[in-house]
């Protein structure tokens, strides 16, 4: 890595320093990406990976993947949650009293 703390890099500077390489396609159907981009393409690219990236956004697992406005929280927590994990989302509290522990029918109703 290349400290320039007078930060004298000129746009042809910049120019010749950034690149972009794309690998084959592997069987898998998957490419690898590798580069330097200049800072008007970093900040294009923070911009869209703010937006599309974010949890909750542009999920192809959701029968409707949010792709513009916010998500809902529950697309978030399903995004944040770990792999194979169950997601649950918060029910209503039962009708039947959970306390007293001795009261064994609402031991049964808040399992």
């Amino acid at each position: 890595m290349i400290l320039d703390q007078d930060s004298d890099l000129s746009d042809a500077d910049r120019a010749k320093r950034s690149y972009f390489i794309k690998s084959r396609q592997r069987a898998d159907g998957m490419s690898e990406f590798r580069g330097s981009a200049d800072p008007e393409l970093g900040a294009l690219l923070d911009a869209v990976f703010a937006k599309w990236a974010a949890p909750g956004m542009c999920n192809p697992d959701d029968e409707a993947p949010y792709v513009d406005g916010e998500p809902s929280p529950e697309a978030i927590r399903k995004d944040l949650a770990p792999p194979g994990s169950a997601i649950t989302t918060p029910s209503k509290p039962s009708a039947e009293p959970c306390w007293p522990p001795g009261n064994s029918a609402a031991t049964r109703a808040c399992r």
